[in-house]
């Protein structure tokens, strides 16, 4: 286990102490880094127990394109539906390391082609793990309210992600670099319709700023890649804030 971890922290009373009797809760949620492909879940809301494994998540199903699990998880709350809901959100990872006979490397730890695996962004159910929406490689636009396509989402994402968050505390925006050079916007804009994740929720290309050698006009020296998370910085002016 080589990735940091990140706590969900609900104190319903706010008096700085965890009691599950109360129904306060601590969530715990980290990822492999190179150890594998799969995120794990800890329910340690009782400081007097052990911790729970609530959740893992490996690849298959909905998650066939988890890398290696690079993306240290944000924890935060979306709206989509009546109430908020707490919600883990996190790269698709890093397509790296070794093939399954370890005599031979793969991903980018080999070259600079596109991406089998970890080439999406998931965000999940805090509590049980179940899949709230991605974004995944293939034809630009929604096909549900869990699934949205790109066609230029071709390379890992190992980063963790960047959020903006509204005055309600709420996750609108997020923002996140890929192993391919581009930084990439995913707007969660809040809502409550029947089908509000597939009309509103969507993912764009904010920058395309590398180019290996073999795309036009690219070389070895434009082979960037992205692992760590961008800075946002808030600000205003006359025409508002920005």
């Amino acid at each position: 286990v080589d990735g940091e971890a990140v706590a969900l922290r609900v104190d319903r009373d706010r008096d700085g102490t965890i009691e599950p009797q109360e129904g306060d809760e601590v969530y715990l949620y980290f990822g492999l880094r190179r150890g594998g492909r799969s995120y794990f879940a800890l329910d340690a809301s009782d400081p007097g127990a052990s911790p729970r494994l609530a959740w893992k998540l490996a690849p298959g199903g909905d998650f066939s394109e988890l890398g290696l699990s690079f993306s240290t998880p944000l924890v935060g709350r979306v709206k989509f539906e009546e109430s908020p809901r707490d919600v883990v959100i996190f790269g698709g990872g890093y397509h790296g390391g070794w093939n399954a006979t370890g005599t031979a490397r793969v991903g980018k730890d080999l070259a600079a082609d596109d991406d089998a695996v970890g080439n999406a962004i998931y965000i999940v159910d805090a509590r049980t793990g179940e899949l709230v929406w991605k974004a995944v490689r293939g034809s630009t636009g929604s096909t549900s309210n869990r699934h949205y396509e790109h066609a230029d989402l071709v390379d890992s994402i190992p980063s963790a992600v960047t959020a903006l968050r509204s005055a309600e505390g709420l996750v609108h925006r997020i923002d996140v670099g890929d192993t391919g050079g581009a930084v990439w916007r995913i707007d969660l804009p809040p809502g409550e319709s029947e089908e509000h994740r597939r009309d509103s929720w969507f993912i764009s290309k904010l920058a395309d700023l590398g180019a290996d050698a073999g795309e036009p006009d690219g070389s070895q020296a434009r082979d960037l890649r992205f692992f760590h998370p961008p800075e946002v910085v808030r600000s205003h002016d006359e025409a508002g804030a920005f």
